[in-house]
């Protein structure tokens, strides 16, 4: 290396610059908003001053004298007049500002409670959490006037009062400065999360009115806007208390401007000002009065004041005085106990909340645009100088003005002052005119995609890089990628001149830039790069003949010996930037790169004439990729330790386990493997030209011809290994070769030198195919020896040929094999051929005359089905359709969804058994052409291109469409589509497809398809940014995690979150086959020279001779760094035992000491197999979750049936579980098997009495009369008569011993005063007349999310609405009762807002989940209210007073509580007159004014049909009786077990003799956090992840989800990875660099935060390299030894 680094950036420190530093690090003062004179010259004093840089090219700086190109840039400043707030830390001034007592300048929280929580945070900074956690400070429960009394009777005492000093800082003292010295403290997430806690929990228990120390009475702060607070009046009484105790808010407020000649010292003490809102607003161009006049006696007058930033200042920095010690542990408390660096003391105090000096950046960050002529503004310079004009006219106001100054008009250009800086630091808080500036303040400038975190620091662009189409190359190796001659010439490497490579380098620069292989410039020893494109041939070969020359090695006597480095002196040589040759190595990646082999190092091929990358087919499953237009990118590493990396870990041969579950990923596909089928099968013949030309054709480009030069003039090309042929199979008449002796030719080639392997393993293809009995069914090698099977898609598999190979031979003879394998097959079927044709796809006559047979019977089976649906039985003579379909109509209208579900799950299953029916009896049998004969079928059940589904569409029918996992949905008319009746019960009128594509599709067929084709469109279009912000979320959380020396799993700061990675240790990648003991036995000469056994053995050998069992036994301990697993040791005593005496003598495993070899081996199989130290095991996880989840967004509601309960599954639900940790998931499920001695009819028995019966379950017709005018006690009355006719009671569910009187106390209590609250509020301010004067409130909503309506058989009246209107409806009028008098529409928008899709962004991710918390809380209080009323009996009220209502819409962000509402008492019980009861009809009639509006009344009396609960268990909706399969005995009876929909562990709890609860499981995390604890937590969100991966048939490794779990509850809680996740990190780099950059930055400048670099996000930020992986550890080299000579 020629640089030597000598300095390094160790950590980075956050703080405000105060004025003093500003002024130290500016060149120059800007005072002038103009930029340019009229000759385009930069105004002195302006922006573009020369001081802060120069402009073009050709000017040198003013202040330093550098040319632009080294000039870093220089700032300016800007003075302002007055203070003002910095918009960025707004929200932190409001908070501490209402937190503040203005009249004692203290918080208002007792001085002790203070004192208690700095004891905490201080405790908490140091380390000691215990201590922490024991000082508790309690709450003063109401504030009253005994306030003194309280104080007095010292209620604040903790019991750790004998242990504080006077001062009460017991905890104080150690800091640990030996620690800090050393620069090792920093904050973990443990004490970054427990610091937040205590500061939320010591804001909020501040006193919102009453200061606790000086029993003063403080006015509540209004906020508009950034910049404007406004101190509303006292109450009365308030205002009487302070004035008795002659408090009064003074301040000294000094005054001036530094900038001016006027600048003063004196101060002028002023009150608080007296002013009025609407003399904010008002803007005055004329001349402001000299100075501000004084109002007094201004707490009597009592009257709303706007608070100037001054005033706002100085009450801050009294306070900060007073409770110097509290804030300096809450804002700077790294600070506060040195663990910044800084030599001395930042003094900012509360300054930092406020700007009177603003930094100017260089002017080369603002370059100015230019376009012909004209020169266009930066959009920085206009924020810049509108604060400069503001400013300016603010202090020209001041000066010229006559007389006193006019207040009003001096705040207003105060605020404009104000607004303009706003603007300059976030764009988004400013109003009026600098909103519409059209620019992005420095807020905008550092958030989002294109921001300065994301964009420029985490990613990078590079040189040396290229990016093209890839198209097929299977000649060339596996590991290798084909570059044209184009990217070859422009893509170069620095490589340093030595006496063995400069006869290549000189031949390079003699060819120049422009003839591969050449050279593009010559860099000598200082530096100096001399462009050989400028230079003729004869000038190139005189640089060529001075490469060694003296200047690089001067005296040099060049050796081409050993002893050659010797006599080369060890200075600097001269560089050649040659172009990229062949062998070198590349870094290739596709996009979008979502797992560790998305990039992998290829060595370069030049491939002369092409124009493309060329890939190898075997890497398209890695990258993702196909030739349908990919494009891939190409990084050429531009040093050795890169190469290095490339060719020994990233190389793509080393990639051939996919970390996700550490199955295989690469291999050979499609017509690869369909070669090798055809050439492996039976009956494959070559003769001895064909066995020659395919063997030499796959096995000649494998390695590398030297010349080999003789004595004599001739030469002989010479390889590494002979190719060594097989004596034919057959000799007579002809001698023939088998294609399972070109298999053994080839094993041969590729093992020469090494012992040969033997393996079996299944194949692909199904038993019937070949036939039982061929022997063709199993892959059985001996000794490289190819005895019987068929290579097929299996054996590039998991534990196949290749993956074995990879075990037993390494990851680079399986990357050989693969290569090979690939060339044999392409001869193979070059010289073989290979085509499908139409006879592929037809059946013989008995097969279609079958199909046709089958698939009439199907048109039926749908009749059966919905018959059954209904619950008539399924004699299919007995069927009446019409009445079924009526019957159908009245279930799926009065029912909604659910019911609709169940009928699909019917259909479906009945339908998919007619399917598969059909094609069991289609396929292989009933084809015209039988297989192998069958082109089709081979490509099929090989696995080499399609599967069965395709060739059945083709040749059998297409079956059921679905759409989201369902059928096809019928409209409101019950059609599905105009051309089928309604409420048709056939299977095609649902979906189903009898018809082929051999044959044609008709056109109702065509559409069904179209529709389930473009559903997956866009299923894959909406979900994709889905899954690939979970992915994000996830990498950024966990990417600190890695292995260290002690085989612990890590965070970036240190803390613990696994002792042993995966709780064995072992690395994923090595899995696969550590428990193969058999394949491991029959290679055990392989494995222990992979293993370094034989090395060994002699040393063990030794000590067994000399030393007892167990002192062996503690070797091989000491050896495994704390002994190899005591479950692994089992598993292999386990399969010695189990093997029988014919197996052990094969295996050569029959005498004690075979098998203590073996063990041994195994032993150190296991030591070999544990994750490297270094290893990014966070990242590893993340992306094995991410990366299957984009193979979900097709099916993200398919397999939602879960018994009879829809749950969520796919990318949703991870992101429940994962990204938001949700409390309250979507779709909560509780599980729990029955006692074993319980058949299904008692499970039937216990869930009837789990479910909820709701009243609308047991109406069979609802008939809704009106009329229109009746008089009512001389009054006219609109009168609604309501006829509820109940099933009778033979049809109620049986179990629950329900009778009629029970549905009429129902009735009386329950359902009329719900129905009378629903219809005041229906007719709440439709009219001002309205006779019924209220305030409902809020629906008590159960039920929610129910469909159906009401059925009147009579024609009076019908309601149809479905339940998603009714939802909507209820939140409406719930949202509009919550916000008094503001509009509906309002309400919906809004509501709208938090439950539409919020688009793909991460910001609106970010506020769809701010936005979800929100109606989180919202339901949590409709719930608790839902309980209230129920137990009150009915809910109701009104306001206290119905008087001042305009005053209730004052925003609620200004400490405006709505009006309290009172409880209505419970109702009587409605007499007899009210419900008339005839048999199972009830009657009853209600009156309502002529003034009211009309009423739907059935949509009402639905809705509450829906709302009242006749039997119910709280939180549980549906109950039923699933199957469950025995895991210790899965072939056994079936097991039976409960499963709601809901959670309510209690209620299992309570049925303990009947339900087995020591098993009871449930989906909701954070309830079984909250009962069970965090290891039970831990392990749910383990088995919830697996069985969403589970339901596609995605595998991942257990270890990654182990891991994930661990980190989300290592610290006791449920930890989501997100924003509010990761805010524990003790990285403000990483959270910065995530989202809300701007966010974070003011949250660790605020506390003085460091980071120390850790992190990996930290790292790339600060351009250093990671700390995972080979950055985990560094060389050292001794370099005078080096020098010496002595290295």
């Amino acid at each position: 290396m020629r640089e030597v680094v000598c300095k390094a950036i160790d950590a980075v420190e956050f703080s405000f610059y105060n004025d003093e530093e500003i002024h130290a690090i500016s060149v120059k003062h800007i005072t002038s908003p103009v930029l340019f004179d009229n000759l385009r010259n930069a105004v002195p004093g302006g922006l573009y001053d020369g001081a802060l840089g120069p402009l073009d090219k050709f000017s040198s700086c003013i202040t330093c004298g550098q040319q632009p190109i080294n000039c870093p840039g220089h700032c300016g400043h800007i003075n302002l007049m007055l203070p003002v707030y910095n918009p960025l830390v707004y929200k932190n001034v409001l908070k501490i500002y209402r937190s503040v007592c203005i009249y004692c300048h203290n918080f208002k929280m007792h001085k002790n409670r203070v004192t208690l929580f700095s004891d905490k945070l201080e405790l908490i900074s140091q380390g000691r959490m215990v201590e922490a956690m024991n000082v508790v400070v309690k709450k003063v429960e109401n504030e009253g006037d005994n306030m003194e009394e309280i104080i007095q009777g010292g209620s604040f005492s903790t019991g750790l009062d004998e242990e504080m000093g006077e001062d009460g800082s017991s905890y104080r003292g150690e800091t640990g400065d030996e620690d800090v010295a050393a620069g090792k403290r920093h904050f973990t997430a443990s004490q970054i999360d427990a610091t937040k806690e205590v500061i939320s929990q010591f804001m909020s228990s501040m006193p919102p009115r009453k200061c606790e120390n000086c029993l003063a009475h403080v006015p509540a702060i209004r906020n508009e806007g950034v910049g404007k607070l406004f101190q509303l009046p006292l109450p009365k009484g308030s205002l009487a208390s302070n004035i008795m105790r002659g408090l009064k808010s003074v301040i000294n407020i000094a005054s001036g401007n530094d900038d001016t000649e006027r600048a003063k010292d004196e101060d002028v003490e002023m009150e608080e000002n007296d002013i009025s809102e609407n003399a904010i607003e008002e803007i005055d161009e004329k001349k402001i009065d000299r100075k501000m006049r004084e109002t007094d006696q201004a707490d009597v007058r009592n009257q709303t004041k706007f608070l100037t930033p001054s005033e706002v200042k100085e009450h801050l920095r009294l306070t900060w005085e007073n409770e110097e010690r509290i804030c300096s542990l809450i804002w700077g408390a790294q600070e506060a106990y040195g663990l910044l660096t800084k030599s001395k003391k930042d003094v900012c105090g509360s300054d930092m909340f406020f700007l009177q000096t603003i930094l100017v950046t260089p002017n080369r960050f603002r370059p100015p645009n230019r376009m012909d002529d004209q020169i266009l503004e930066h959009p920085q310079n206009i924020f810049y100088s509108r604060v400069i004009q503001a400013n300016i006219s603010l202090t020209e106001s001041s000066r010229g003005a006559k007389g006193d100054l006019n207040f009003s008009k001096a705040t207003a250009l105060w605020l404009n002052l104000q607004n303009a800086v706003n603007a300059l630091l976030d764009s988004t808080t400013a109003i009026g005119s600098k909103a519409d500036a059209g620019g992005n303040g420095v807020r905008q400038l550092l958030e989002k995609k294109e921001g300065l975190f994301r964009m420029n620091m985490m990613g990078k662009r590079v040189n040396f890089a290229c990016r093209s189409v890839i198209s097929p190359d299977p000649y060339i190796a596996v590991n290798e990628i084909g570059i044209p001659p184009y990217f070859a010439t422009r893509l170069t490497y620095p490589e340093r001149v030595t006496p063995w490579n400069v006869q290549q380098l000189r031949d390079a620069v003699e060819n120049g830039p422009s003839t591969h292989p050449g050279a593009t410039h010559v860099e000598d020893e200082d530096g100096k790069l001399t462009n050989l494109a400028s230079l003729p041939s004869y000038k190139r070969a005189a640089i060529a003949k001075t490469l060694l020359s003296a200047s690089g090695l001067s005296g040099a006597n060049v050796s081409r010996g050993a002893d050659a480095s010797s006599d080369v002196p060890r200075s600097g040589g001269k560089t050649v930037y040659r172009h990229l040759r062949s062998g070198d190595i590349l870094l290739v990646n596709r996009q979008p790169t979502l797992h560790k082999p998305g990039v992998m190092a290829h060595k370069a091929r030049v491939l002369k004439g092409e124009k493309t990358l060329r890939m190898h087919y075997a890497n398209c499953s890695t990258y993702n990729a196909d030739f349908d237009g990919d494009e891939m990118n190409v990084h050429f590493p531009q040093d050795e330790l890169g190469r290095s990396e490339g060719y020994n870990i990233v190389n793509a041969d080393e990639q051939f386990v996919v970390p996700t579950s550490g199955d295989p990923i690469r291999g050979l596909i499609q017509d690869h493997v369909v070669g090798a089928v055809l050439l492996t099968k039976r009956d494959t013949f070559l003769t001895r030209e064909e066995y020659m030309q395919i063997v030499y054709a796959a096995v000649v480009s494998s390695t590398s011809p030297t010349l080999a030069k003789k004595k004599s003039a001739l030469g002989m090309i010479e390889r590494d290994r002979p190719i060594k042929t097989l004596p034919p199979a057959i000799q007579k008449p002809k001698q023939l070769w088998t294609g399972k002796q070109v298999m053994t030719t080839v094993f041969n080639y590729i093992t020469h030198g090494s012992p040969p392997f033997s393996m079996s393993a299944g194949i692909k293809t199904p038993k019937e195919y070949w036939g039982l009995n061929s022997g063709e069914n199993i892959v059985l090698l001996q000794d490289n020896e190819l005895i019987c099977g068929v290579i097929d898609k299996a054996q590039f598999g998991k534990y196949g040929i290749v993956h074995a190979f990879q075990e037993l031979y390494g990851c680079a003879g399986a990357g050989k094999l693969l290569s090979v394998f690939s060339r044999l097959f392409t001869n193979y079927l070059q010289m073989h051929g290979f085509t499908c044709g139409i006879g592929d796809l037809l059946l013989v006559p008995k097969a279609e005359k079958e199909r046709r047979h089958k698939l009439r019977k199907a048109d039926k089976l749908g009749d059966s089905v919905h018959a059954k649906f209904i619950g008539d039985p399924e004699t299919q003579a007995d069927i009446d359709v019409e009445r079924v379909k009526d019957q159908v109509e009245k279930i799926l209208r009065a029912k909604g969804e659910p019911a609709s579900n169940r009928l699909d799950r019917m259909m479906s299953g009945a339908l998919n058994g007619v399917t598969s029916e059909v094609n069991n009896a289609m396929f292989p049998k009933g084809l015209m052409k039988a297989f192998p004969g069958n082109w089709f079928t081979m490509m099929t059940v090989t696995g080499a291109k399609g599967g069965l589904v395709n060739f059945t569409q083709i040749s059998s029918l297409l079956g059921q469409q679905e759409l989201e996992g369902k059928r096809v949905p019928r409209m409101v008319s019950g059609k599905t589509l105009p051309c089928f009746s309604p409420w048709d019960t056939g299977a095609r009128a649902g979906g189903f497809i009898g018809d082929r594509f051999l044959s044609g599709l008709r056109p109702q067929e065509y559409y069904f398809h179209c529709m389930a084709g473009r559903d997956g469109l866009v299923d894959t279009a909406v979900k994709t940014s889905r899954s690939g912000y979970l992915q994000r979320c996830l990498v950024k959380n966990l990417e600190g995690l890695k292995i260290h020396y002690d085989y612990t799993v890590r965070d970036s700061d240190g803390s613990i979150v696994q002792f042993k990675y995966g709780e064995d240790g072992i690395d994923v990648l090595k899995t696969s086959y550590l428990t193969k003991f058999e394949l491991l036995a029959d290679n055990q000469s392989l494995v222990s020279r992979r293993l370094g056994k034989d090395e060994m053995q002699t040393e063990r050998s030794k000590q067994k001779d000399t030393s007892s069992q167990s002192k062996e036994t503690e070797v091989e301990e000491d050896m495994a760094l704390g002994g190899v697993s005591p479950a692994f040791n089992q598993k292999v005593e386990d399969f010695l035992k189990g093997l029988p005496k014919k197996e052990l003598k094969r295996l050569n495993l029959r005498k004690s000491r075979q098998k203590d070899d073996f063990k041994f081996m195994m032993q150190l199989k296991f030591i070999t197999s544990l994750a490297p130290p270094g290893e990014p095991v966070g990242v590893l996880a993340a992306q094995s979750v991410g990366e299957p989840s984009t193979q979900m967004t097709l099916n993200t509601f398919h397999f939602a049936g879960r018994g009879e309960m829809n749950v969520t599954l796919g990318i949703p639900r991870l992101r429940e579980i994962l990204m938001t940790a949700s409390e309250n998931i979507s779709t909560p499920i509780m599980t729990c098997p029955l006692r074993s001695h319980l058949t299904k009819e008692d499970g039937e028995r216990l869930a009837m009495t789990m479910r909820r019966l709701r009243l609308v379950d047991l109406i069979e017709t609802v008939d809704v009369g009106e009329i229109p005018f009746s008089v009512q006690q001389g009054i006219p009355k609109r009168v609604y008569k309501i006829r509820i006719k109940l099933y009778s009671p033979k049809r109620f569910p049986p179990g629950m011993n329900l009778t009629l009187k029970e549905c009429e106390t129902i009735l009386r209590d329950s359902f009329i005063p719900r129905l009378e609250k629903e219809v005041k509020a229906a007719t709440r301010g439709h009219s001002k007349q309205d006779a019924i004067g209220f305030v409902p409130l809020r629906d008590l909503g159960e039920g929610a999310g129910e469909s159906g309506a009401g059925v009147d058989d009579d024609g009076v009246s019908k309601a149809s609405k479905k339940g998603k209107e009714v939802d909507e409806g209820e939140q409406a009028e719930d949202e509009e009762e919550d916000e008094g008098d503001e509009e509906g529409a309002d309400a919906e928008k809004r509501k709208s807002q938090g439950t539409d899709e919020r688009g793909y962004a991460d910001e609106e991710d970010d506020d769809e989940k701010a936005i979800a918390k929100d109606l989180l809380q919202e339901d949590e209080l409709t719930r608790e209210e839902e309980v209230e009323e129920e137990e009150d009996g009915a809910g109701g009220g009104k306001a206290n007073d119905n008087n001042g209502s305009g005053d209730q819409q004052a925003n609620t962000e200004e400490g405006i509580t709505p009006m309290k509402l009172k409880k209505l008492k419970t109702p009587k019980r409605a007499n007899d007159n009210m419900l008339q009861m005839d048999g199972s009809t009830f009657e009853m009639q209600f009156t309502s004014s002529q003034q009211t509006n009309l009423v739907l009344m059935p949509e009402l009396v639905e809705k509450v049909a829906k709302q009242v609960s006749v039997r119910y268990v709280k939180g549980i909706d549906k109950c039923s009786v699933i199957e469950t399969k025995d895991k210790k005995n899965p072939d056994g009876p079936p097991l039976y077990a409960l499963q709601t929909d809901g959670v309510n562990l209690e209620g299992f709890w309570a049925l303990h003799d009947d339900l087995d609860v020591n098993n009871l499981t449930t989906n909701n995390i954070a309830t079984i956090l909250r009962v069970y604890g965090v290891e039970a937590a831990r392990q749910t969100i383990m088995s919830e992840v697996l069985s969403v991966f589970g339901s596609y048939g995605i595998g991942v490794n257990p270890r990654h989800l182990s891991l994930i779990s661990d980190f989300m509850t290592c610290q006791g809680g449920y930890r989501p990875c997100n924003r509010l996740g990761i805010y524990s990190s003790p990285s403000p780099f990483l959270k910065m660099s995530y989202e809300t950059a701007t966010t974070f930055l003011m949250d660790a400048t605020l506390k003085r935060q460091r980071d120390n670099l850790s992190s990996p996000s930290a790292r790339i930020v600060m351009g250093r390299v990671v700390e995972s992986g080979t950055g985990s550890f560094e060389l050292l080299q001794n370099i005078d030894a080096f020098i010496d000579g002595k290295a």
